[in-house]
């Protein structure tokens, strides 16, 4: 079928992406209250909190920083590693569909960049996650650290977070403006849109901000 719309050398790389989307997929931590509560949906929207919230994640609504209800049944550890794998995989999707590009006729290049860019979204969804996983993790171990070089690795490993964070931030706010059904949802109309993404970089680089006075401070 792909090859019949989009020619035999690129149908043949776009039908191994597709597959390893869904080879990738089969890693997402599935339980009802991940699929409600977890950040996935709001993907790179969802902003970071430098102190706890203790505000619960709500059903197709704000995650915050819940990570407890995020993670319903799975550890935190669990967790954290299917959506890196579920990232790392989809990653591979995304660079057979890019080699699959030099193939493609300008008949289809419309369809396939629709299917790049949503690809593409998704993946932000899917990493953005595992990054947030790992920000709240490392900041309650941080907060809760008392040795000194500890919290320091800590603090660092924080930023690395951060600094991809904004960058899921902006790559996604680029495919927005391409395309306003990403961020839709049904229900809710819209998880997100272009001003939550801009909010999202505001709020990482004052999150980086605070941790450069803390480093200061110290």
């Amino acid at each position: 079928m792909l090859e019949d719309q989009f020619g035999t050398a690129a149908g043949k790389m776009i039908t191994q992406a597709t597959l390893a989307f869904s080879e990738a997929f089969r890693q997402f931590p599935f339980d009802v209250a991940v699929l409600y509560l977890a950040p996935q949906n709001m993907g790179p929207a969802n902003l970071l909190y430098m102190e706890p919230t203790y505000y619960k994640a709500t059903m197709v609504g704000i995650p915050y920083d819940d990570l407890d209800r995020w993670r319903a049944q799975y550890s935190e550890t669990v967790f954290a590693n299917q959506y890196k794998k579920l990232s790392s995989g989809w990653e591979k999707g995304l660079k057979l569909l890019d080699r699959a590009r030099k193939h493609i006729t300008a008949s289809t290049e419309a369809d396939f960049d629709d299917l790049h860019r949503i690809a593409s979204a998704a993946y932000l969804h899917f990493y953005s996650t595992y990054m947030q996983i790992l920000f709240v993790k490392n900041r309650n171990r941080y907060l809760a650290a008392k040795d000194g070089e500890k919290k320091d690795k800590l603090r660092s490993a924080l930023i690395d977070i951060v600094q991809k964070e904004l960058e899921n931030a902006k790559a996604l706010y680029t495919l927005v403006k391409q395309d306003s059904r990403i961020g839709f949802e049904a229900s809710n109309h819209y998880f997100y849109t272009k001003q939550d993404l801009q909010e999202k970089v505001m709020n990482c680089l004052y999150v980086l901000d605070q941790f450069d006075s803390l480093k200061t401070n110290n």
